[in-house]
């Protein structure tokens, strides 16, 4: 933080009036850094494995604190953060580089028989969204994401439930959040609730993500998700 010191005509009032616009925007900053990293998450219910203990720390210590983004396997780059839309677009947009590996190239012959398989999710969020973040609706009923997204986030339990003949979509999951350089993790709970199109190639619906803890609490988010292959 800037030392305090007397700029030439400033009395006792500016400089507390200065100090105080400093912290102000010290608040602020560490704010959107964690707003930017709940939306990368997913989330879980009573019946999902929880995260282990997460070191619980005050917004402002975690100014400067950035994900990680190391290149992907493949040698492309990692998850960056992209202005969002303007109007009723999140301010912010964490966009997810393609997997390395298991892309899909398209449907199979006969079309979809069921919502396993690779899905593309986007989500907007109240202030926060993300794009292109690869995930996979297991035949188990689990959720999984590759590989190459494990320094920003990991699935640690999911769940989503479907019925063949009815459209209606839910899903559950807990994730991991990794923070910085250090890798602090913080837990995050997102809850999805859609419906699947006709052709078993697109989802839509609402999500809420909500961050596990005192701490990060107050950066709950809401908004839409939409889910193609």
């Amino acid at each position: 933080m800037e030392e305090d010191r007397q700029y030439p005509g400033e009395g006792p009032g500016l400089r507390a009036g200065r100090r105080i616009w400093l912290q102000a925007s010290v608040i602020a900053l560490a704010a959107a850094i964690t707003l930017i990293l709940l939306l990368v998450l997913p989330a879980s219910n009573s019946g999902v494995d929880q995260a282990g203990p997460v070191e619980e720390r005050p917004a402002e210590e975690a100014v400067g604190e950035q994900p990680a983004a190391p290149p992907g396997q493949d040698g492309g780059q990692g998850a960056t953060v992209v202005p969002g839309g303007g109007g009723n677009a999140p301010d912010l947009v964490v966009q997810f580089p393609n997997p390395a590996v298991g892309v899909n190239t398209g449907p199979p012959r006969g079309g979809y028989q069921d919502v396993s398989g690779q899905w593309v999710m986007e989500m907007s969020g109240s202030n926060y969204g993300l794009r292109n973040c690869y995930l996979s609706l297991e035949e188990s009923g689990a959720i999984t994401a590759p590989g190459d997204y494990d320094y920003v986030f990991q699935i640690m339990g999911s769940e989503y439930r479907w019925e063949q003949g009815d459209p209606a979509f839910n899903a559950t999951l807990q994730l991991a959040v990794k923070m910085g350089s250090n890798q602090t993790l913080i837990p995050v709970k997102v809850e999805l609730s859609g419906q699947v199109s006709g052709s078993l190639s697109e989802i839509e619906g609402d999500f809420t993500a909500t961050p596990q803890g005192n701490a990060y609490a107050v950066y709950t988010q809401q908004g839409r998700f939409k889910m193609h292959r």
